[in-house]
């Protein structure tokens, strides 16, 4: 291997552009643009997916089942002397990992790895963010400003913990959002690095913003939901679910929400940046339309634009699209109006009395985007299920043929496992015909992980010794031996 101080001296001055692409959902942008121009560098799992002229693997779980053929992509590797483990640091080594994985002692006999020490690192000192996925792009930046580089472009690096349908076989994503106030210090952080190291960031293109108000006995529905959205998107989306996010406390009892999580709404703007636009979603629904259509509404001077709610004189409160731009939207301040009694919270969530000038609110969603409460149809855009005893996770699902494709969707794409649906079934939230949807594999691997629970999260040597016992055990009990080493690593055995 190669010490990453004696591989800089050797290159230079880099003059070639520089791209930095991520596993997020602008990755789809890729294709459309001429990468001669650029020197590309990929993050983690990227090179699985095109070629890089660097590719920066932060993870030992990207490199661990690596084969010859899967580096053809990689130019030159870089790696930490101690890599991460499921996102965190670990005991184990580079050195370790080199000699437990053939493919690697080939790429470091050719010359092709290059070590570095996280340590020398100011991505990675006490005064920033140590968090995952946040960190990923500030070691990279930095890795690049030191060969003389002073400006980037990104594709792929959305600031989202939501990921492209490419990655999704090489790691789950659950794109829980919970603390608003970690995603505000992360973006101060990212600002406050690239100014230290003066590098100049420039995203060639944004995602369309997708917030999921839901709670813990909604998370199927809601991933149902996002998948719903991410096949029949044309444009990249990056998917958020709300879990219960903390929400400053409401202390006037007379304006106490009748539902807490409907002001959730209001935090849109703050966890997009104030920039670009989004839309705000009720998990309990089912969309088969392209939300393109979305993007392209005429909202500059608007803050938010809605639909008719058909049962009351308000607004449409499960669907909105909301200029993050232009809506300055502060919680604690609209929290504050509702302690003063300047408005109720029916008039906050109902009215959006918040906004002081009602042209700013703007009525310009199609009518197909209106949800529809009746039963479904093929031509249904948007569903909204309010009524739980026709909720179709709650009943036999296939009564629901639109949700159940869906559903059946969500499962072949990794967003929906076994255990998933196992937990919602035995916490009261789904029935148990759902899990008649998976294989008879997959149902057998299932109950196996159940009798025979592995360690959680192996440490060191450890991650090549029980990699090499979920090949042996996971190529008897299941179609895809892989996808069993994956879950083993990612710590779900």
């Amino acid at each position: 291997m190669i010490k990453f101080s004696d591989w800089t001296e050797t290159r230079g001055r880099q003059t070639a552009s520089w791209l930095l692409i991520g596993e997020g959902p602008t990755f789809a942008g890729l294709t459309d643009i001429d990468r001669s121009q650029w020197t590309t560098v990929g993050l983690n799992y990227v090179f699985r997916r095109t070629h890089v002229d660097l590719a920066i693997v932060l993870d030992a779980e990207a490199v661990d089942s690596c084969s010859v053929s899967d580096f053809q992509n990689v130019g030159t590797l870089l790696m930490p002397t101690e890599p991460f483990v499921h996102g965190r640091p670990s005991s184990i080594t580079l050195d370790e990992l080199v000699q437990a994985v053939p493919a690697l002692q080939t790429l470091a006999d050719e010359g092709r790895i290059v070590a570095f020490d996280r340590a020398d690192l100011e991505a990675c000192s006490g005064g920033f963010d140590k968090q995952r996925p946040a960190i990923d792009e500030r070691i990279a930046c930095e890795l690049i400003a030191k060969l003389a580089a002073d400006d980037i472009a990104t594709l792929g690096c959305d600031e989202t913990a939501d990921i492209h349908d490419e990655f999704r076989t090489f790691r789950p994503s659950r794109s829980l959002l919970v603390d608003p106030h970690r995603t505000r210090k992360q973006r101060d952080h990212q600002r406050r690095h690239l100014a230290s190291i003066a590098m100049n960031r420039r995203p060639l293109a944004q995602p369309f913003r997708v917030y999921i108000n839901a709670d813990e006995s909604q998370m199927l529905a809601a991933a149902v939901l996002a998948r719903g959205i991410r096949d029949f998107a044309t444009t990249p989306v990056a998917i958020t679910i709300l879990k219960n996010p903390p929400l400053p406390r409401v202390r006037n009892p007379q304006c106490w929400p009748r539902n807490p999580r409907a002001l959730t709404r209001f935090l849109v703007p703050e966890l997009a940046g104030f920039q670009g636009r989004a839309l705000f979603l009720e998990a309990d629904m089912l969309i088969r339309g392209d939300v393109a259509e979305l993007v392209s509404l005429a909202l500059d001077r608007c803050q938010v634009a809605v639909l008719q709610n058909p049962k009351s004189s308000g607004w449409e409160p499960s669907l909105q699209v909301i200029n993050c731009q232009r809506a300055d939207w502060q919680i604690e301040r609209i929290m504050q109006g509702l302690d003063e009694g300047r408005y109720t919270s029916d008039e906050l969530i109902g009215s959006l009395a918040n906004v002081q000038d009602s042209n700013e609110i703007a009525e310009q969603i199609p009518t197909a985007w209106q949800p529809i409460y009746d039963q479904p149809s093929a031509a249904t855009q948007v569903h909204r299920f309010r009524d739980p005893k026709h909720q179709p996770w709650r009943q036999e699902f296939e009564n629901s043929p639109a949700w159940a494709e869906i559903f059946r969707r969500a499962i072949a794409m990794g967003d929906v496992t076994v255990d998933d649906v196992y937990d919602a079934v035995e916490d009261g939230y789904a029935d148990d015909s759902l899990l008649t949807a998976f294989s008879d594999d997959e149902m057998e691997l299932f109950r196996a992980r159940r009798r025979f629970p592995m360690p959680e999260r192996p440490q060191g040597p450890r991650l090549v010794a029980l990699t090499r016992r979920a090949y042996a055990f996971a190529g008897r009990s299941a179609r895809n031996p892989m996808g069993a080493v994956r879950r083993l690593i990612h710590g779900s055995w």
